[in-house]
């Protein structure tokens, strides 16, 4: 779908209309919500896959130990199926994909949908980590308390507007009961 007004930057270059490859290249990795994977493809092939625009093998072999570093469930699971996986285990294979092109900035769509409460701590503990590492992260999670732990700004929106922008911190339980209605 083409946008029908505006455009979208990276730095200085103008990438309305890139392609993924060069919007990959230019260091910007997507996670959609849901863990969008290849399920009939093993967990090294979908990570494989996180690099099939990028041409170093040495360094995809090295992107990869350092995938597994981060997750060791998928280290144990590198020629599994992906469908097999679990929903927590999917979200951590779809950050790994990500991871895999050493990209500056990651932007993730629901990284805690579907996935319990456990694997949730996991993947909010690792994108803090990669955060304090220097990939920017830019969060949309309808976990809040959750978000806002690891987040450095937090903007609220709801049915289309927005609500608040400021410091996590400065996110009560009453600014959230005025936004959402909780």
């Amino acid at each position: 779908m083409s946008p029908s007004s505006g455009k979208i930057c990276a730095g200085d270059k103008d990438i309305t209309h890139a392609s993924t490859s060069e919007i990959i290249r230019l260091g910007i990795s997507y996670v959609p919500q849901g863990a969008t994977l290849f399920p009939g493809m093993t967990v090294r092939e979908n990570l494989e896959m996180g690099y099939y625009t990028l041409s170093d093998k040495e360094r995809f072999v090295a992107k990869l130990r350092e995938v597994c570093d981060l997750f060791p469930v998928l280290k144990d699971r590198l020629n599994q199926k992906a469908g097999l996986l679990s929903g927590g285990e999917r979200q951590m294979l779809a950050l790994g994909r990500a991871l895999v092109s050493s990209p500056k900035l990651i932007l993730l769509d629901e990284p805690s949908a579907g996935v319990d409460v456990g694997k949730q701590a996991v993947i909010f503990d690792r994108l803090s980590k990669l955060n304090n590492e220097g990939i920017a992260i830019l969060l949309v999670e309808q976990n809040v308390e959750q978000a806002a732990k690891i987040s450095h700004r937090a903007v609220l929106i709801s049915a289309g507007s927005l609500k608040f922008a400021g410091a996590p911190s400065e996110i009560t339980a009453e600014l959230l009961s005025s936004v959402f209605g909780k």
